[in-house]
């Protein structure tokens, strides 16, 4: 947000810390739906 240009606005808004949350929940939710579940070599990556 910072680099559009938009963090102050974003700030100026004063959004509930609730939604805020509610919306990183969502972005992580739409991250975690994209990963292919049957990549077991990107699996064994992370316990590296």
């Amino acid at each position: 947000m910072h680099r559009e240009g938009v963090l102050e606005q974003y700030k100026k808004s004063a959004i509930a810390k609730e939604t805020e949350k509610q919306w990183v929940d969502e972005m992580f939710t739409g991250y975690l739906e994209q990963l292919p579940i049957r990549d077991w070599e990107a699996v064994a990556a992370l316990e590296q």
